[in-house]
């Protein structure tokens, strides 16, 4: 059954986007791949409250537009490329309410590419155990979109998320955040006339990615290189320019429509864990520590399901001699089939296991704490400090680690890594 309307979900990660992914579309999804690449494409389905069937796909957790990435060039590519098949209709964009500064960054963005958005403000339980007062209504009228609070982890606010998808037709394109054209006024306007855009943005970000940008024929991609060099275009200045201007508004913005607790400035426990965790001595001493305990708990207890698991086969394997005719067939079923299931069935305990334990310390955030903890070290031997979790993957497959590599800003790095 066709969808009547697209909706994609773009966030910073961490920001509970994959949640409420999960609770929007509940079984009824299915996951795939971007054309090209091997990112997982994740799209679902969901029935609004006016009868209608929404899509939803759950694009990569980026912190900007301006990708780092294969991951994160995807958001860019579904979001501007019209004549792409995943283009949305409106873009939900969840923002984390404990940390709506570094979150509206990609908000601003992706709202100066002119396309419908709502603002889902997450995780407005922890604010409140924080202190945090967010004015909601002025954040509307500021922003000229709608604001809907929500908990995706307890499901509040989901309905009335869904109520203003329904209404996206209503939706009012948001003004721009910033002017845009004066970071370079003349290389925008010669872009916008090429291209045939008068979105102001659009035609900026050409001129910072038509080298990776794949619906730009090359043509048009040489073209904008040529008036780059005539105007001295410098994307790094640009950029930096761009992002200043930006967190102006956003400080304005939250001056205005967010009030801190009083204890606002003073040290929280997390950052205390911080200063422990990513210490110079008891940083490394603590993360061989948990190396130690999560492959001695692999080996330990894995030892049980694996003897079931071949304890199994071996039983089937004895079933099958006793019943079958001896022969070629039989041969090829007991000493290829079923060895082969066997040689590799054996193996899950241990893999699952280790993903459990991943998964754990991902989503407690000690990963990207072991990645900046370990950057340097990994520096001095030609890899990145994202390298270290597929590397630590590969003990149990090294099929899911190469796939993890994408994680891996440099291509350089990405490859090394790999090989």
């Amino acid at each position: 059954m066709k969808a009547d309307i697209r909706v994609a979900l773009v966030g910073n990660p961490n920001t509970g986007k994959s949640s409420l992914f999960n609770i929007l579309t509940g079984l009824n999804q299915k996951i795939g791949n971007f054309p090209g690449v091997t990112v997982d494409k994740k799209i679902g389905y969901t029935q609004l409250p006016d009868g209608r069937r929404a899509e939803v796909i759950d694009l990569p957790g980026t912190y900007s537009l301006y990708p780092k990435s294969q991951d994160e060039s995807i958001v860019f590519s579904v979001l501007a490329d019209r004549a792409n098949p995943s283009t949305p209709n409106l873009v939900v964009v969840i923002l984390d309410a404990t940390n709506l500064k570094r979150n509206l960054l990609l908000y601003t963005q992706v709202a100066d590419l002119k396309i419908p958005v709502i603002i889902a403000l997450n995780m407005m339980d922890l604010a409140d155990k924080a202190g945090i007062k967010i004015d909601i209504s002025l954040l509307v009228k500021k922003l000229g979109v709608p604001v809907i609070p929500i908990c995706a982890r307890k499901g509040d606010g989901i309905e009335k998320l869904k109520s203003a998808i329904s209404f996206a037709n209503n939706i009012a394109l948001q003004q721009d955040t910033i002017d845009v054209a004066t970071i370079a006024p003349q290389l925008i306007a010669q872009i916008g006339k090429e291209i045939e855009t008068e979105n102001h943005y659009f035609a900026l970000q050409l001129a910072h990615q038509h080298e990776n940008i794949t619906f730009l024929t090359q043509a048009q991609s040489d073209r904008i290189e040529s008036l780059e060099l005539e105007h001295s275009f410098h994307s790094q200045t640009a950029q930096a320019a761009e992002t200043i201007a930006r967190y102006n508004f956003i400080n304005d913005l939250l001056y205005d429509t967010v009030h801190l607790p009083d204890t606002a400035h003073e040290e929280t426990f997390s950052n205390k864990i911080d200063h422990v965790l990513t210490h110079k001595i008891f940083g490394f001493a603590i993360f061989l520590g948990i190396l130690l305990f999560i492959f001695q708990s692999i080996f330990a207890w894995s030892a049980y399901p694996m003897d079931l698991i071949e304890s199994l086969f071996v039983w089937a394997e004895d079933v099958l001699r006793g019943t079958l005719p001896e022969g070629p067939l039989t041969s090829l079923l007991i000493d290829g089939v079923l060895a082969g299931l066997s040689g590799v069935l054996v193996f899950i305990p241990q893999i699952a296991i280790l993903f459990v334990f991943i998964s754990i310390l991902e989503d407690t955030g000690y990963m990207a704490r072991v990645t900046f903890m370990m950057y340097k070290l990994m520096r001095k031997v030609g890899l990145s400090g994202n390298s270290v979790v597929p590397l630590i993957g590969g003990f149990a497959c090294a099929v899911p680690s190469i796939m993890g590599t994408r994680t891996i800003e440099n291509w350089k790095d990405r490859m090394i890594t790999i090989m």
